[in-house]
């Protein structure tokens, strides 16, 4: 136990901190217990009231409090404005305490001001410039503007009558020699060719535009005019408003807010603006997009905007400062482990030395820096996984770890991973990429990568770290990810699978070749029925012949008889024959190709037996659909039906056909006037008859009365066949 204390070398003396609980980066104790140095050289101190860590090497700011020459009197009032001259060293103008100078080395040295009228150490001085000629001018909140002349070392005061009781905030002289002059309460005056001894050259632009905050000149010699309440205002050198920028962020044409503390050339093409964010302006297109605390940024309210040596963008606010890429949004921000002890900045009181230091100005010191040394040029460290959480119960991160590996169901996958670079006093961005899933590198938010839901797979984690100048880390940490899948999408449900489709392809293939077995086997049948009866035809004619060539010269007459068998049974094996070549036709298989020949059989008897018949088929009979033996039997029954009708007498028929599921009807009506009915019951009683009913499972009745029969003919089918 002891008290801190560190060695001087200016003084070469041990000199010890003081215990300061109230004051910015002090450490509050009443006895240390122990120092610690880490690998990044920072100095870890813990005390009795608490732990802290302080890196001297790397503080590359340094907050100074103003004091005079020969004076160790420290000045805390606010920095309005902060000047390179010419010759007179850097002066910093005060909210009532005067102006400060210094030299290069920020020593104080006389200020000619105070020298010539020690009352002008209390000037409420609100800006400063210096013209080509040499003549310094400081805006004063009286309205009245002092005029120090280098060559001659006198002072003057102008009061144009125009600026009585305005506070002078901001001067600008342009390219052409002009005085521009904004004050608090939004007028905006020229200086013709900065003439400030005839107060007629003292001409009013624009008036209540709200407090001006910064007038600016562009490469393209434009004016631009910052105001906290009415945007942005972009002006010839003649005064002529060209265009005003106001709040219109929702269509990419305008500010995000009224007012606008600062605007900077970037390039060519980009102007950037701050109002409630950075405003990025592509005078191309003439349209905005913006960087804001949304997109991760640091707080909206931004002061200042300066361009260092090296075209870095560096953004003050009213609480802190940070370096900014535009493009790619990455940031560093700066803060007390790196010596800044007043991180509240006064807006428009920066400017960046000749040398390419750049100066702050705070409510009371200023803020100095070097922006080379605050370069990052080491190599960043690798990602560290510190913590692993699954929906809401938390891992062994160790574990997994030391597996290389995190597996996990695919009904639970959702995953938060927690990182870290382990360093304390550099700021690293870390940036994430799932292999198998994402394409491009992702930064991770607040250090944690949380998938909700991850797809069955492999995957691998790749984590790395960037500093402020885009440099990545060479070493990409990784984790292998593998997500189970549900059985139903594994290998072997897959194989399963596969193996079952290729078993009912083969029970389909085995059912096609049963049915064409099926179709050789019935069109066998029909063709050993065809050769049997052309067979016993044949036989039955060549009897018939000879019978008749023995009987043509002793019994001519019965000759002819034996002919006209002969035709006879010669036709009917003809028609037989068409009917088997027509039944085996698949084009034939629907009912409307059945119809058709049945009509021209059906007319064809009416032909012969001078008889009237009438043929009636319901619609729904036309979708049927029929196989050729079954089609063949049951067009001989229709054919049958009617010519058995007709032979025996039968006069006016009627025939119905209908479908009614799942029967096929044919009804026959007739007359029976003059007809020997028992021959039509003897017909009916056939056994070929009997035979093709059975084969089709079909029911034949028989009804009759004094002057009238019926025959009908239920067979059972289905829309698609039998």
């Amino acid at each position: 136990m002891g008290l801190p204390a560190y060695y001087c070398l200016e003084e070469k003396k041990f000199i010890q901190i003081s215990s300061n609980p109230f004051e910015q980066s002090a450490i509050d104790y009443d006895f240390v217990s122990n120092l610690y140095e880490d690998k990044e050289k920072n100095v870890w101190v813990s005390s009795n009231k608490g732990l802290y860590r302080f890196n001297i090497d790397a503080q590359a700011f340094s907050n100074i409090p103003n004091r005079r020459i020969n004076d160790t009197t420290v000045i805390h009032n606010a920095v309005s404005t902060i000047l390179q001259t010419i010759n007179n060293g850097i002066w910093i103008s005060t909210w009532g305490a005067g102006i400060f100078s210094y030299d290069n080395k920020l020593q104080p040295i006389a200020n000619p001001l105070t020298t010539i009228a020690p009352a002008n150490s209390s000037l409420y001085t609100c800006c400063m410039i210096q013209h080509r000629n040499g003549e310094i001018w400081m805006g004063i909140n009286s309205g009245e503007i002092k005029i120090y002349e280098p060559a001659t070392g006198r002072c003057f005061t102008t009061s144009p009558a125009i600026l009585t009781g305005e506070v002078i905030q901001q001067l600008r002289e342009d390219s052409e020699g002009n005085t521009w002059i904004g004050t608090n309460t939004g007028m905006l005056v020229k200086c013709i060719n900065g003439n400030w001894k005839d107060s007629s050259f003292f001409k009013k632009i624009l008036i209540d535009i709200g407090d001006i905050m910064r007038i600016y000149e562009d490469n393209a010699r434009h004016l631009w005019v910052c105001s906290a309440t009415t945007g942005v205002y972009e002006m010839d050198m003649n005064g002529k408003v060209l265009k005003q920028f106001k709040e219109a962020a929702g269509k990419n044409n305008g500010l995000l807010k009224d007012g606008a503390t600062d605007i900077l050339q970037y390039d060519d093409s980009t102007y950037l603006i701050a109002s409630g964010g950075l405003c990025i302006l592509n005078r191309k297109t003439n349209t905005f997009r913006y960087l804001r605390a949304a997109d991760d940024l640091p707080a909206e309210n931004i002061t200042s905007l300066l361009l260092d040596k090296q075209k870095h963008l560096w953004v003050t606010l009213d609480a802190g400062v940070y370096k900014l890429n535009i493009y790619n949004k990455l940031y560093v921000t700066f803060n007390e482990p790196d010596g800044i002890t007043n991180n509240i900045f006064q807006v428009s009181s920066g400017t960046v030395l000749q040398d390419g230091r750049i100066m702050l100005g705070t409510p009371k010191d200023f803020l100095v820096f070097d922006p080379e040394k605050t370069v990052d040029t080491s190599q960043p460290p690798p990602v560290h996984i510190t913590g692993i959480k699954l929906g809401s119960d938390h891992i062994s991160t160790d574990s997994i770890l030391k597996l290389g590996k995190l597996e996990l169901s695919y009904d639970n996958t959702f995953v938060n991973i927690e990182l870290s670079t382990l360093h304390f006093r550099d700021n690293y961005s870390i940036h994430y990429m799932l292999e198998g899933l994402d394409k491009t590198w992702k930064p991770a938010e607040d250090n944690k990568i949380i998938y909700q839901y991850l797809p069955p797979g492999s995957y691998k984690l790749l984590l790395r770290s960037e500093n402020g100048e885009v440099l990545n880390s060479k070493n990409f940490s990784s984790l292998e990810i593998k997500i189970n899948p549900p059985f139903w999408k594994t290998g072997w449900f897959f194989g399963l699978l596969a193996l079952l489709i290729a078993g009912i392809l083969f029970w389909f293939d085995q059912q096609r070749m049963k049915r064409k077995e099926a179709i050789l086997n019935m069109r066998s049948n029909i063709a050993d029925g065809l050769h049997y009866d052309i067979s016993a035809a044949l036989a039955n004619i060549t009897i018939l012949s000879e019978m008749a060539k023995i009987k043509a010269a002793a019994e001519p007459e019965k000759s002819k008889e034996f002919i006209e068998q002969i035709h006879s049974k010669s036709q009917n094996m003809t028609n037989a024959m068409d009917d088997i070549l027509w039944s085996i036709d698949p084009d034939n298989d629907s009912m409307e190709h059945f119809i058709a020949p049945f009509n021209e059989y059906v007319d064809a008897l009416k032909s012969q037996h001078a008889a009237e018949v009438a043929t009636l088929v319901d619609n729904n009979v036309q979708l049927l659909h029929l196989n050729m033996k079954i089609r063949n039997d049951i067009f001989w029954l229709f054919k049958a039906g009617i010519k058995n009708v007709l032979k025996t007498g039968g006069r006016n028929c009627r025939i119905h056909i209908s479908y009614k599921k799942p029967l096929l009807s044919y009804t026959l009506e007739f007359d029976t006037v003059g007809m020997d009915t028992g021959q039509i019951n003897n017909i009916s009683q056939r056994k070929e008859l009997f035979d093709k009913l059975q084969a089709l499972g079909a029911n034949l009745q028989f009804k009759e009365n004094k002057t009238m029969a019926v025959f009908e003919l239920n067979i059972p089918v289905k829309r698609s066949g039998l």
